[in-house]
C-alpha cells in the first residue's frame, strides 16, 4: 500500500481514535475511526499498518462467511471468562473471523459504530469485553440489535484472574499488596460490568433480550456453551444445525485449569467477607453465588 498523504491522514485519524476512547470521548473516538476508513481487528492498540493489515484479511474472511449466509455472533465476555477459548471454538466450528469492536479500558470499552457496524453485518464472532455504557447501548440500538449474548463468571474469580495475569506481565518481581488490587479492581470494574448488563436485561426500553452465557470452568462447559450458541442460531439458520450436531471439542486458547475457587487461596477471610459485602443481590442470585 502507497504511504501517501491519505494514507497519513488516514493512520492519524486511528491513531486519534484510540486515544479519544482511551480519553472516554466516545464522540470524537468515533468521527475520527470513521475517517480512518478502518474496519475492526482483533483488537490491542495496534499500528495503524498492523491494524490495517489483518483487518483486511478478516474482512475478506468475512465476506466468504456472509455468502455462505453466516450471521454474525455477538458477545459482551467478561475477561476471564475462558472467552478466547469459546469464541475461537466458534469460530472454528462455522468458519468465521474473530474481530473486537472496542477500545478504550475495561470496564469502560467504548464500542466504534463504524467498526460494529462491519462486524454485525453478518458473518464474523465479537470477542469482545464492552459493557453498557449509555454510548454502547445506543450503538447496539442504532444497529437494530435486540439480542445479545453476555459471558459472565463468578466477578470474584475473574477479578483474582486479571490482577494476577497483570502482575506477571507488568511488575511480577515486585512485591504488592495482591488482595487490595483484587478487591478495588473487583468494586470498580468488575462489578459495574456485570451489573450494568442486569439492568439493561431488566429495563423494557432498551429492548435488548440478554442469553448469559455461564462460566462453568472446565473444557466440557465451553463446548457445551458454543453448541448451546449455534443451537440457538440454528432457529433462525437451519443450515447451522449440522453444526451444533454431536459433542464439540473445544479450543484451549487463555484456558488453563478455570477454578472458579482458586481465589480464595490468595485472600484472607475478611478480604472474602468485604467482596461478599461488595456483591449486590442481583449478583448473587443470577450466578448462586455463596460467601
Amino acid at each position: 500500500m502507497e504511504r501517501d498523504e491519505g494514507y497519513c491522514a488516514e493512520a492519524l485519524d486511528y491513531h486519534l481514535g484510540l486515544l479519544y476512547a482511551h480519553l472516554g470521548d466516545p464522540e470524537k473516538a468515533a468521527v475520527h475511526f470513521n475517517r480512518s476508513r478502518t474496519h475492526p481487528g482483533t483488537g490491542g492498540n495496534q499500528l495503524f499498518s498492523d491494524h490495517q493489515y489483518e483487518s483486511l484479511a478478516l474482512r475478506r474472511h468475512q465476506e466468504q462467511a456472509k455468502e455462505r449466509s453466516i450471521p454474525s455472533i455477538l458477545i459482551a465476555s467478561m475477561p476471564r471468562s475462558a472467552s478466547a477459548s469459546l469464541v475461537q471454538t466458534i469460530a472454528g466450528i462455522l468458519d468465521i473471523p474473530a474481530m473486537r469492536v472496542s477500545c478504550g479500558r475495561f470496564p469502560d470499552f467504548l464500542l466504534v459504530p463504524r467498526w460494529f457496524g462491519s462486524a454485525s453485518s453478518g458473518g464474523a464472532i465479537l470477542h469482545d469485553h464492552f459493557g453498557p455504557t449509555p454510548h454502547n447501548i445506543k450503538v447496539l440500538q442504532d444497529e437494530g440489535v435486540h439480542e445479545l449474548f453476555v459471558r459472565i463468571r463468578d466477578p470474584r474469580a475473574a477479578a483474582h484472574s486479571a490482577v494476577n495475569l497483570d502482575r506477571r506481565a507488568y511488575d511480577g518481581d515486585h512485591p504488592t499488596d495482591v488482595e487490595n488490587l483484587i478487591t478495588d479492581r473487583y468494586r470498580t470494574a468488575f462489578i459495574p460490568w456485570i451489573e450494568g448488563w442486569i439492568n439493561v436485561a431488566a429495563d423494557p426500553e432498551a429492548d435488548l433480550q440478554i442469553e448469559w452465557l455461564r462460566y462453568g470452568g472446565s473444557s466440557e462447559e465451553i463446548g457445551a456453551t458454543a453448541q448451546k450458541v449455534i443451537a440457538r442460531l440454528a432457529t433462525q439458520q437451519p443450515e447451522l444445525k449440522p453444526s451444533a450436531a454431536g459433542q464439540i471439542e473445544p479450543v484451549a486458547a487463555n484456558f488453563v485449569i478455570g477454578n472458579d475457587e482458586g481465589w480464595r487461596r490468595q485472600i484472607s477471610q475478611r478480604g472474602q467477607d468485604q467482596l461478599w459485602e461488595a456483591t449486590p443481590d442481583a449478583v448473587r442470585d443470577l450466578l448462586a453465588l455463596q460467601p
